[in-house]
């Protein structure tokens, strides 16, 4: 049966390692010690597609950036993918 239609969701748990910040417009590289983005992150996935092509969107309810350290904001994702 070819095209299978499928409807998924679960949990993601992110762990950052490593992270620098950089920003374009005026040029400035910040230190580790002024933005701190939170090393753990946990979001919700959906994802709805057939066995070749599927969407997907991805979203975080916590903040983004350690309290005091960045601008609040939480991480919203979505796109397609392919199977093969």
């Amino acid at each position: 049966y070819k095209n299978k239609f499928f409807i998924a969701a679960g949990i993601n748990l992110d762990v950052s390692i490593g992270t620098r910040l950089k920003q374009k417009d005026p040029k400035i590289v910040y230190k580790k010690e002024v933005v701190t983005l939170n090393p753990i992150q946990v979001s919700g996935t959906l994802r709805i597609g057939t066995e070749d092509l599927y969407g997907f969107i991805n979203y975080t309810p916590m903040e983004m950036f350690k309290t005091g350290t960045g601008p609040r904001g939480q991480r919203l994702s979505a796109g397609l993918g392919l199977n093969f």
